[in-house]
């Protein structure tokens, strides 16, 4: 089988391959994976029992269902401050790797440039190389609590850069990025910064998010079960489009 540029091009994840080294002892303690400790609570689990014997196993809407879509736009409003419409701004994903692909692709072409600040999930990498993008690394330090630097940012945007990826809380680290680091790059990198795009989490409220990445059943003892959240208009077909190729 001949495989693409693409899929060659890909590197293979090493906690994926530690995890699978680890399941074949007993007592090894894991911490490869994000994976919560305890099991859902038991309102949840009879909660999603309840929904399959009532028949709710059929395919939904590719951007989730509705009146789901409608209790998260009224979470995000009393949580975050932000105002989202439900039918036009919102897709619940199966997994943060498609909020992840879906967000980069809706975002950059080949050629692009996608800045991300280490260390960083691995999967953020992957998915800009698999696009054609470059990926472009600004990296932390102890001394800051691993929390990125305007001018670290600023020296990294390039004419190509099109993708800031801003993570916080930091996947691995836990830094959360203030407000005014936020406020600081953006006078750092002036009128290129409203050429960049951003996948961003919860704790940044400045109002310059175009794209919020969030998640939501972990909280609940449960793998990740993203969402997605677009403030321009513009993005949210171009990402249902592609969530519809099934």
């Amino acid at each position: 089988m001949l495989l693409s540029r693409n899929a060659k091009n890909l590197t293979p994840s090493e906690p994926r391959r530690i995890y699978d080294e680890a399941q074949k002892y007993n007592d090894v303690i894991d911490l490869t994976l994000g994976d919560p400790d305890l099991p859902p609570p038991r309102n949840v689990q009879e909660a999603a029992c309840a929904a399959i014997l009532a028949g709710k196993t059929r395919y939904s809407a590719n951007a989730g269902l509705l009146e789901l879509r409608e209790k998260i736009a009224l979470e995000a409003e009393k949580e975050y401050g932000l105002k989202v419409d439900p039918a036009s701004e919102i897709i619940v994903t199966v997994g943060a790797m498609e909020s992840a692909y879906l967000s980069l692709w809706s975002l950059l072409d080949p050629g692009d440039e996608a800045i991300i600040i280490t260390p960083f999930w691995i999967n953020y990498r992957e998915v800009v190389k698999s696009l054609g993008a470059t990926p472009v690394f600004v990296n932390t330090r102890e001394e800051n609590s691993f929390v990125v630097q305007p001018e670290d940012i600023e020296q990294k945007i390039t004419p190509k850069t099109k993708v800031l990826v801003l993570n916080s809380p930091a996947n691995p680290t836990g830094a959360i990025i203030p407000d005014e680091i936020l406020e600081a790059a953006r006078l750092e990198t002036g009128s290129l910064w409203k050429l960049l795009w951003y996948i961003v989490c919860p704790n940044l409220r400045s109002g310059i998010v175009c794209m919020m990445v969030l998640q939501f059943t972990e909280y609940w003892g449960m793998a990740a079960e993203p969402l997605v959240l677009m403030e321009t208009k513009e993005m949210y077909p171009l990402a249902l489009k592609l969530a519809q190729t099934d």
